[in-house]
């Protein structure tokens, strides 16, 4: 998805969709998204207790469609054992990861979320040796929910961030 259309999609949700915070709960907008609300709940807690087998619960099985290359190992259709691998291999670089939603917006079959991830480098990542260095970067991800389950996902993460503070 290029730049202009996810942010144009960001916009539209902001419009229409019901906004939040990380002091405040995730609450369903008007359209009744319960499911969006939980799934965006359990993702938090799935990778902030590093227990990724909870990610079998949010994720659909089969036909789940990733947009963000690098989450999908280039993949269109990576499946959950990709989102599981891509995830894995950042919370063995960042053992003491911590995750939090800094805003998000839900609207009918969509959730839009800002998260602010920080953890200590104590492994390679991203081709950079263990560093020792604290970080703080963002990601931006709209997900799309079906039947209980994230069916599909677009993202962004801040990797120029992200390395700028692996190469000081």
């Amino acid at each position: 998805m290029e730049r202009r259309t996810f942010l144009s999609l960001a916009a539209v949700l902001a419009a229409g969709g019901v906004a939040q915070s990380a002091a405040a709960p995730v609450a369903p907008d008007e359209a009744g998204n319960e499911a969006g609300a939980r799934l965006l709940g359990d993702f938090l807690a799935a990778l902030n207790s590093h227990d990724l087998a909870l990610l079998d619960r949010m994720y659909a099985e089969e036909g789940f469609i990733q947009h963000q290359a690098l989450a999908g190992s280039g993949s269109s259709t990576a499946g959950r054992e990709a989102i599981k691998a891509y995830f894995a291999k950042r919370l063995a670089a960042f053992p003491d990861l911590r995750v939090k939603n800094d805003i998000s917006f839900m609207r009918n079959d969509l959730v839009a979320a800002h998260f602010i991830w920080s953890g200590t480098h104590r492994a390679e990542y991203l081709g950079v040796p263990a560093t020792g260095s604290y970080v703080t970067f963002s990601s931006t991800d709209i997900l799309r929910v079906s039947g209980g389950f994230f069916i599909e996902h677009w993202g962004t993460v801040d990797f120029f961030g992200l390395l700028r503070q692996l190469k000081r």
